[in-house]
């Protein structure tokens, strides 16, 4: 009977403190300013779907992105509500049979839940990445990439940088030099760049997200800046003026 006792005033204990966590933790995710980017066309060749979803009682908004080549599409990342992508790819008027490839920033499950809507897509992601993604798969081909190689695909150029620090296999995907799709390696506030809470990267090692977003900063005839989270800059030398002479 002590002992039961006991056992219980370590629960009454652990209760009060495991709730003044989560209060907290779900404050900080309420002040996270993440912008709202509603399914539609953003250019000529470019298009956006939002999904969310609720985490620690807060709605969290996701987009994945689609690109157009003749009559075909490429896809960046697949979003985290399968229900929410068909009625965007309906609202778009796309079909789901004419994407030829999805390409994977990184395996959380905010970004591959749609994956088996695309039956006719080769699947593209870091070869450093968790391969979490393969069994959202049926039919599909999945390729396994490295740092800086180059593909392409039906007049597209994409070169795939390894930009680590959100996860182990975090890529971000430059196509035909201006377009440059992120993931979740940075956010975007008032047009600049800025770093993602830590909460959200599987490590807590910012040096290397830091040098990642160097990366990307400096690459070459970039216009255009495409986020998870963020929405997305059409003016990428004022996202990136902090990050350019940035040195460890």
């Amino acid at each position: 009977m002590f002992k039961f006792k006991k056992k219980l005033n370590y629960v009454y204990l652990i209760i009060p403190i495991l709730i003044i966590i989560f209060i907290i933790f779900a404050k900080t995710i309420k002040k996270i300013d993440m912008r709202k980017l509603e399914t539609q066309k953003i250019y000529e060749d470019i298009y956006t779907i939002q999904n969310n979803f609720f985490y620690m009682m807060q709605r969290l908004n996701v987009n994945m992105y689609l690109i157009k080549t003749g009559e075909h599409y490429i896809i960046v990342d697949a979003g985290v509500n399968m229900k929410q992508v068909k009625k965007g790819v309906k609202k778009l008027q796309i079909n789901p049979d004419k994407v030829v490839a999805v390409f994977i920033t990184h395996s959380h499950f905010d970004h591959i839940a749609s994956l088996s809507m695309f039956k006719n897509a080769v699947l593209y992601a870091s070869e450093t990445e968790t391969n979490s993604f393969i069994k959202y798969l049926e039919n599909n081909k999945y390729q396994l990439l490295k740092d800086k190689q180059e593909i392409k695909i039906s007049g597209l150029k994409i070169k795939c940088i390894l930009t680590q620090g959100h996860s182990a296999g975090s890529m971000s995907y430059q196509i035909n030099k201006k377009h440059l799709f992120v993931g979740d390696i940075i956010g975007l506030k008032d047009g600049k760049v800025i770093l993602v809470p830590s909460m959200f990267n599987e490590g807590n090692d910012s040096l290397t997200i830091k040098n990642s977003i160097k990366k990307v900063a400096n690459l070459e005839g970039v216009e255009n800046i495409f986020t998870s989270h963020y929405g997305y800059s059409s003016n990428s030398k004022k996202a990136f003026e902090n990050w350019i002479d940035y040195s460890d």
